[in-house]
């Protein structure tokens, strides 16, 4: 119990102020998990820090495991619209905590990032949970094969890692190529006409 804890608090460390951080993981370290959990809770919904939906059920579930209840719904809807894009900003800025390896394991990253993405999704979709940036995200692929006119028979991801020189290239192409396909979501625009076939740098 301890340990799963631990880990799930881990997730929050860059989202929580550093005292209210400690003080939780000392709560868990002193085996008070039932209050750590709870003091947890209250700091996400005071300090309103976005939750990925995976992290609400993890919550969920170590709180079912204690028998205890803990309503999610107050510091998850307020950031259930971009919850997969909250999740995607903190991959970008720890992979190494998300997909694990190190940055000179560009390949590795780029193969878990993949699977990150199709497992979120097919938990999203498996629990029930409504999470809008999962459907702008399934867009992402007509996105750039309008841009590009690459082939999305493999998906995203292993149509930039083609069109890069190298993993390093195809890391970078993908989080600036994601963040104007959000811009463009977000400000309902197109894009304008078919780049070259390749990821401009």
């Amino acid at each position: 119990m301890e340990e799963s804890l631990l880990s799930l608090l881990d997730r929050f460390k860059d989202r929580l102020p550093g005292d209210d951080f400690t003080r939780v993981r000392e709560l868990v370290e002193h085996r008070e998990w039932g209050i750590g959990l709870q003091d947890l809770c209250t700091q996400l919904h005071e300090h309103s820090v976005p939750i990925a939906p995976a992290e609400v059920l993890a919550i969920k579930q170590l709180a079912a495991e204690m028998c205890l209840s803990v309503d999610t719904r107050s510091f998850l809807e307020p950031h259930a619209v971009r919850s997969f894009f909250t999740l995607m900003d903190l991959i970008e800025k720890r992979p190494g905590m998300y997909v694990g390896y190190s940055n000179a394991q560009r390949d590795e990253q780029l193969r878990g990032l993949e699977l990150l993405i199709v497992g979120y999704g097919l938990a999203v979709q498996l629990h029930g949970v409504h999470d809008s940036g999962v459907e702008a995200y399934s867009g992402f692929a007509d996105y750039l094969r309008d841009r590009f006119g690459w082939s999305m028979s493999c998906g995203p991801l292993a149509a930039i890692r083609q069109a890069s020189d190298s993993s390093d290239d195809a890391w970078s192409s993908f989080w600036r190529l994601l963040s104007e396909f959000r811009a463009s979501v977000e400000t309902g625009t197109q894009s304008e006409g078919a780049g070259r076939l390749g990821v401009a740098r």
